[in-house]
């Protein structure tokens, strides 16, 4: 799999998880857990996890951090490595072009990440 491949594929879930974000926000649902989709290379997956929103914008202080459930970083072939660990989610950096392409595809480039406490 290419690197634009693997960035295209990642940033897709991604915009899908702004949505879950962005509606928890709205709705003020700042405790508890929430669904979000694994943010991994394959375009195929519809695995879902729960995080925080502090969680998650944890997460998307950087640009090229991702969601993957567990076991789903290999599917970057190369292009991610993994950032962290935790019991329901993994954080991967994507790394090189797919790493580069990442930014440019962050619908927040600009933007600071929302304070969650």
């Amino acid at each position: 799999m290419t690197a634009e491949r693997v960035a295209c594929n990642d940033a897709t879930f991604r915009v899908a998880n702004e949505g879950i974000s962005d509606a928890a926000n709205e709705y003020e649902l700042d405790d508890g857990l929430l669904p979000f989709i694994c943010e991994c290379a394959d375009p195929r997956c519809t695995a879902v996890t729960q995080l925080t929103r502090a969680e998650y914008e944890e997460i998307r202080r950087e640009p090229t951090h991702f969601l993957n459930i567990p076991g789903h970083e290999v599917n970057a072939q190369g292009h991610a490595r993994v950032v962290s660990e935790h019991d329901r989610y993994v954080i991967v950096e994507k790394i090189g072009r797919a790493g580069e392409l990442t930014e440019q595809l962050d619908p927040r480039t600009g933007e600071e990440a929302a304070d969650i406490a």
